[in-house]
């Protein structure tokens, strides 16, 4: 008797599980090619890389300081929009790209950890031909990215930025569930990402309403669930001192920018990357979330200009 009851519990669990993938399945947001959301009025290109199509930004003069901008987990290069716009105005030379799995780049169907991203950088700079070292400015997962790079390429940069940046691991258990994660993806991602959007910020901003926009836009390409399902299980999964500890070896003048009220990546991280980055500066900011350059750009501005011009004539 027992066994027969096992038996059909585990046929109903089974049939329990078929429904919620197939109803997940119907709730599936993803119905458009990465071709067919790109676009066409974006003064952007693409960089044909080995991993996959690279949407980039370029602008400012040939010969300016060259400034790298990356983005973090969900939100694509776009978030950048007003950061890029001043710094062009500022007679420098920008350039900002969507990671792979975001924006307008592609979506590859390969495992996205740490080294993904920082080949992809590597790769860009190899195809548009920079040599020159350069600023480097790198938000949450992006800041990540960055000190990742910075510390296995530190003669290539000028100058480090790291804004809220990601060090501990995540709490990404709910998606590492065998079988339910990418049911549970479908149907929870979208929410939850908007929340995560939302706390991004510790008080209202004008911009975030234009950037979960087009960030609800973006989830509806093929494939991006499944490119933030591997970050979250192969890199915010993980912990990252130890890619501080490396940059900490190299000599690299490093700007670390903190709102108090930052939720994602809490601001109580901060002492220990000050602790394991000798010399590094900070910019510690009240009332200001995860997004430092939207909450107080201003301020934001001011000192990010005074590090890279600073650093640039020392």
């Amino acid at each position: 008797m027992t066994v027969q009851i096992i038996k059909y519990l585990s046929l109903l669990i089974i049939l329990l599980w078929v429904i919620f993938y197939a109803v997940a399945r119907w709730q599936d947001p993803e119905v458009l090619n990465i071709e067919d959301a790109r676009d066409p009025a974006s003064s952007g290109q693409l960089a044909r890389l080995s991993a996959g199509n690279t949407f980039y930004e370029l602008q400012g003069p040939e010969n300016a300081p060259l400034v790298i901008l990356v983005h973090g987990f969900a939100i694509g290069s776009h978030l950048w929009d007003g950061t890029f716009d001043r710094l062009v105005a500022d007679g420098f030379r920008v350039l900002r790209f969507d990671l792979y799995g975001r924006g307008f780049s592609d979506r590859p169907d390969v495992i996205y950890d740490k080294d993904l991203f920082v080949n992809q950088l590597r790769a860009l700079l190899q195809t548009l031909a920079i040599t020159e070292p350069f600023h480097l400015v790198g938000i949450s997962m992006g800041a990540l990215v960055a000190a990742e790079f910075a510390a296995n390429e530190p003669l290539k940069i000028t100058t480090l930025t790291l804004l809220s940046p990601l060090s501990q691991r995540q709490d990404v258990a709910l998606f590492q569930l065998p079988l339910l994660a990418d049911p549970l993806a479908i149907v929870l991602m979208r929410t939850q990402l908007t929340k995560h959007i939302e706390n991004m910020v510790y008080l209202p901003v004008a911009e975030l309403d234009t950037i979960k926009t087009r960030f609800l836009d973006e989830i509806m390409v093929k494939d991006t669930r499944k490119s933030l399902l591997s970050t979250a299980r192969h890199l915010l999964a993980d912990n990252h001192l130890d890619t501080y500890q490396q940059l900490g070896q190299q000599n690299i003048p490093t700007l670390l920018i903190w709102g108090k009220q930052d939720i994602v990546t809490p601001y109580s991280e901060s002492a220990k990357l000050l602790a394991i980055l000798p010399g590094a500066e900070m910019l510690s900011l009240e009332n200001v979330g995860h997004a430092p350059h939207l909450e107080a750009s201003e301020q934001v501005d001011d000192r990010l200009r005074q590090h890279l011009t600073q650093k640039a004539t020392d």
